[in-house]
C-alpha cells in the first residue's frame, strides 16, 4: 500500500532553509540562503495574470535596435507564491528604503528601457518558482527565486509547524532598481485581479 506524506531527505548539496507553517500557508525565512547560480540581466520587467497562474516577464533588450526583445524569461508563479512576495516587498524596512532611495534618484528614470512590448523574442525560457527574495543596493536590484516541490511542500508541512525544508535555486534576476520599483508596481495590478479569487477560495 502507497504511504502518503513521507518526508522526503535532503540532498546533499542542496540548500535548505527554516519554514514556518501559517493558517495561510508557510513562510519561509532564506537568510543564509546562497543566491541560485543562474543569472539572468533584465531591461525591462513585467507581471500578467494568465492560465491561473501569474507570469511574471523579464526581458534583455538588444543593443540595436533597443526595442527587440533578445532574451525572454518568464517565472510562473502559482497565485498564494506570488502574493506572498508581494507582501515580501511591502514589509518594512524594505519598502521605506527602497522609497528613500527612489525619492532621492528619480533623475535615474530618464534612462528606462521602451515600454512596447514587441511580439516574441530570439530566445525564451520558462521557469518555476514559489519563493522569492528581493533586495537593492544603490541603482542595481536582485529578485532571486526558489522553488520547492508541491510534494516535498505537502511532505515537510504534513506533522510539523516548522523545520527546514529543501529547496532549489531557480534563477537570480538582475536590474536596476528603478525598474524593480516599476514592476512590483506591476505586480500590484496583478494582485488587485487575484486578491478576489484566493478570498473566494477561502470562503468555499
Amino acid at each position: 500500500m502507497a504511504k502518503h506524506n513521507r518526508r522526503a531527505p535532503l540532498v546533499e548539496g542542496s540548500p535548505s532553509a527554516e519554514f514556518l507553517k501559517a493558517p495561510d500557508g508557510i513562510s519561509v525565512r532564506l537568510s543564509g540562503v546562497p543566491p541560485p547560480a543562474s543569472t539572468f540581466v533584465a531591461d525591462r520587467m513585467s507581471a500578467e495574470k494568465r492560465h491561473g497562474a501569474v507570469s511574471l516577464v523579464f526581458d534583455k533588450l538588444a543593443l540595436s535596435p533597443k526595442e527587440r526583445v533578445k532574451d525572454r524569461l518568464e517565472v510562473w508563479m502559482a497565485y498564494e507564491p506570488f502574493m506572498a512576495m508581494l507582501a515580501s516587498a511591502e514589509a518594512e524596512p524594505f519598502r521605506s528604503r527602497l522609497e528613500d532611495w527612489l525619492a532621492a534618484n528619480r533623475h535615474l528614470d530618464d534612462d528606462a528601457a521602451p515600454r512596447l512590448t514587441p511580439d516574441g523574442a530570439d530566445r525564451e525560457s520558462t521557469m518555476r518558482a514559489n519563493v522569492t527574495r528581493i533586495a537593492h543596493s544603490g541603482s542595481e536590484a536582485e529578485i532571486c527565486f526558489y522553488a520547492i516541490s508541491p510534494n516535498r511542500l505537502s511532505s515537510a508541512t504534513a506533522d510539523k509547524t516548522s523545520g527546514r525544508i529543501q529547496l532549489e535555486g531557480v534563477v537570480a534576476v538582475t536590474g536596476t532598481t528603478s525598474e524593480v520599483s516599476r514592476f512590483l508596481q506591476d505586480c500590484r495590478r496583478v494582485a488587485e485581479k487575484v486578491r478576489p479569487l484566493l478570498t473566494r477560495s477561502d470562503a468555499t
